[in-house]
Order: C-alpha cells, then sequence, then structure tokens
C-alpha cells in the first residue's frame, strides 16, 4: 500500500495539504483523489523517479483546482514543464536551489500573479524581460 493511501483516503473535500520531510515517499498518486486541492506545500518530497522523471510534478499539475504551490525542490527537478498550463495556479513558490529552470517553461500560466525563487533566480535578465512582456501580471520575486 502507498504511504499516502490511507492518511489521505476520504479527505477529498480537503482544499490544503502540507507534506514536509517526507523521504519515505515514493508515489504521489494519492493526490489525484485530492480533486478540490487549493493549495499545496511540498518540503523535502521525493518528486522525481530513479529514472529521472518527475511523475511527481505532473500530478501535480493535474491538480485543476490548485491555486498556491509552494516547493522546495532542491537540485532534484530542473523542468517545471508539467506545470505550464495550469488554468488557476496563482501563487508558485520555488526553491532554486541547485537546479536550472527556465521561465519559458511557465509562460502558459495564465492565472499566475506571483511567481517566488528563492533564494536566487536561476534564470538570465533577458529571459526575464521576456517573460514580464508574456505575463504582465505576474510579479516576480527572489526573496521573501
Amino acid at each position: 500500500m502507498n504511504a499516502l493511501e490511507a492518511p489521505l483516503s476520504g479527505l477529498e473535500e480537503l482544499t490544503f495539504l502540507k507534506l514536509w520531510h517526507c523521504r519515505g515517499i515514493s508515489d504521489l498518486s494519492p493526490l489525484c483523489s485530492l480533486t478540490n486541492l487549493e493549495r499545496l506545500l511540498l518540503t523535502d518530497v521525493p518528486l522525481v523517479s530513479e529514472s529521472g522523471d518527475s511523475p511527481g510534478l505532473k500530478l501535480i499539475g493535474d491538480l485543476k483546482k490548485l491555486q498556491r504551490l509552494e516547493l522546495d525542490l532542491g537540485p532534484s527537478v530542473s523542468d517545471l514543464s508539467p506545470l505550464a498550463g495550469h488554468p488557476k495556479l496563482s501563487y508558485l513558490s520555488v526553491d532554486s536551489r541547485g537546479g536550472t529552470r527556465s521561465l519559458a517553461q511557465l509562460e502558459e500560466m495564465p492565472a499566475l500573479e506571483r511567481l517566488y525563487f528563492w533564494p536566487q533566480p536561476p534564470f538570465s535578465g533577458e529571459e526575464l524581460v521576456a517573460f514580464e512582456k508574456s505575463n504582465p501580471q505576474c510579479r516576480i520575486n527572489s526573496q521573501w
């Protein structure tokens, strides 16, 4: 049985979930049952499989009511494209330590209003200017 399956069973109406330091979790598929989730905070939760892909991030991208997402990814995840096109995500906070990420991956997010990369943004000034032009509604911060 999945380590999250029993604890999340029957919580389909849950709107906020915080998972901190859950290294024993290797499968985030039970999150799919949380169709009303509006806010998700993941710290030190493995989102990358042994093969290097990030099925956990894809599952998060499928949570269509999600409005606020805070990720402490560390160096393991560099591709944020599974979040692209998310219809309601308005706040995204990403720990950018060690991973190379691109703002171009997030350009197709119509509801995005706030984007935080900490401790420092991992992209160039040119990329920032291009993102701001295509997403004028979004404010980017690189510090808490």
